[in-house]
């Protein structure tokens, strides 16, 4: 986008609660920071948003048709329903303790629990909660879940299970921004932020 408004070199640092921008046209430089609310993952937005830029950059668009566009997409992009996405990353989490070795009765607990947590994450974020705090009551209740269901089920992967059902807050974003860093040439970029 910065190449179709002329500007010579461009990088982004995108973190979990800013992005920051330098440009510069080879004489200056300006860099700028903005901070950024709970936007969660949505990649049929970023592939739209990405289709835009390079609609830009070969001077498709002008500054304030993208600035419509952008708003657009963020407005007509469909999401999943919140019932897939809790549902979605407590598999994700259960699968992932079978991984590391959890047997059925804690893969089970660790699919409800899991899933409780990631409603709740998903009612805190709604509702604007701070998100340590958000983080910390998730931990604490799906671990808790997952460890006394594990017990009562008769498991023997008790921690496993407790450890697999906290996955979900394992921040991905970042970690998925800095290999697009590594693959189009950018290594030094590719330092997840906090």
């Amino acid at each position: 986008m910065a190449a179709g408004l002329g500007v010579k070199s461009a990088d982004i640092r995108v973190g979990f609660a800013s992005i920051s921008t330098t440009v510069g046209d080879g004489v200056c430089t300006s860099t700028h920071m903005v901070g950024v609310g709970h936007h969660g993952v949505n990649m049929r937005i970023n592939h739209r948003v990405r289709e835009i830029c390079a609609a830009m950059e070969v001077g498709e668009h002008t500054p304030e048709e993208v600035e419509k566009k952008l708003l657009e997409a963020k407005r007509i992009t469909p999401k999943h329903h919140k019932l897939l996405n809790v549902f979605a990353a407590g598999l994700a989490c259960a699968a992932f303790g079978r991984l590391l070795g959890a047997d059925a009765p804690a893969f089970v607990t660790t699919l409800i629990a899991s899933m409780i947590g990631q409603y709740i994450r998903l009612l805190l974020l709604e509702r604007h909660y701070n998100a340590f705090v958000v983080t910390a009551t998730v931990a604490f209740a799906a671990a808790v879940l997952s460890g006394l269901g594990a017990m009562a089920m008769g498991s023997t992967m008790i921690d496993t299970s407790m450890s697999a059902a906290v996955l979900m807050l394992v921040p991905g974003v970042p970690s998925m921004n800095a290999q697009t860093d590594i693959m189009e040439g950018f290594p030094r970029l590719a330092v997840p932020a906090s």
